[in-house]
């Protein structure tokens, strides 16, 4: 008897992200001194920008404008994973 292999969902070897790799991860990438750079202070838009990507794992930098008054508040959604 031969026995198949089982279908699996997933990569071999990858598991769910801990939240301690997940704060590394967030660490790595505040880290870079290269990031103020991605972000406009004069536009007065929101922005979100991409920083890399995997099946696994998207890194996203998002940035507001200050609110326009004490307590004011901003709405949007940021776009679809692609």
């Amino acid at each position: 008897m031969t026995l198949a292999p089982a279908h699996t969902l997933g990569s071999a070897g990858i598991g769910p992200v801990q939240p301690a790799q997940l704060l590394r991860t967030a660490r790595l990438f505040a880290s870079d001194p290269e990031l103020t750079t991605l972000i406009d202070h004069q536009s007065g838009q929101r922005r979100w920008v991409e920083l890399d990507s995997s099946p696994y794992l998207q890194i996203w930098l998002l940035s507001w404008p200050p609110a326009p008054e004490p307590g004011g508040t901003t709405t949007a959604s940021p776009p679809a994973p692609s």
